[in-house]
């Protein structure tokens, strides 16, 4: 995705430009800076002298899910007999491989189990993970939100509607103080995650950058024309 590069470097984004789940802001280019995938950037050093990185992210995420239909009461892994020794060393090669793979390690053992005739040690290297942002369920419910509350509105009222959205969510009204509010509230953010990328979600007071980037987002979710 470019998109993010594009407006690090030129500072705005036309209406055809969409911002989609994964996009995020840098800032502004300078000289000395480098623009950064943001993978790479998630592997910096946390820090209170680096400027926030805004991440919009409304992807449910798909670990969750997962784990709610293997939960659910009738569920195939349920429905089965728990003294089935295969059934169990199923389970708990699976359990194995989905906490290594969480924990970012490139491989992992899976054992036979030991009440077959064959003992041997398989060892298995599947290729690399793919990086998944971490899930924002905060601005996926600004997202529902919306679509619920618009989608029956003509389009004026629909961007009046929009506009009050996101000041509320923002923060309500700008003073002398809220630029020292955003800078406290991201010092206490970034340390919690121990990240410089904060998701909206995680955004309780904002300046013109953070109401004027949330508004795009949820624009072009609902095709509202919208440049930034």
């Amino acid at each position: 995705n470019s998109l993010p590069a594009k407006y690090w470097l030129e500072g705005r984004l036309a209406a055809s430009d969409v911002v989609q789940d994964g996009f995020y802001d840098m800032g502004q280019a300078f000289p000395g800076k480098r623009f950064l995938p943001l993978e790479d950037a998630y592997k910096l050093e946390m820090s209170h002298l680096v400027r926030t990185i805004l991440l919009v992210n409304g992807k449910e995420d798909p670990l969750a899910n997962e784990d709610s239909r293997e939960s659910r009461p009738g569920s195939e892994m349920e429905s089965k007999p728990a003294h089935d020794p295969k059934e169990r060393s199923s389970k708990i090669s699976k359990g194995k491989k989905k906490k290594e793979k969480e924990g970012g390690v490139a491989s992992f053992a899976v054992s036979k189990d030991p009440g077959s005739e064959d003992h041997d040690h398989v060892s298995v290297a599947p290729g690399p993970v793919e990086f998944r942002p971490p899930p924002d369920p905060v601005f996926k419910s600004y997202v529902d939100d919306v679509r619920s509350s618009i989608l029956r509105l003509d389009e004026r009222d629909q961007i009046c509607w929009l506009a009050e959205f996101v000041f509320d969510k923002m923060g309500g009204p700008l003073s002398r103080e809220s630029e020292q509010l955003v800078a406290g509230s991201d010092v206490l953010v970034k340390k919690e995650l121990q990240c410089n990328i904060v998701p909206f979600g995680r955004v309780s007071v904002g300046l013109s950058r953070h109401r004027a980037l949330l508004f795009k987002a949820l624009a072009d979710r609902l095709a509202i024309p919208c440049s930034l």
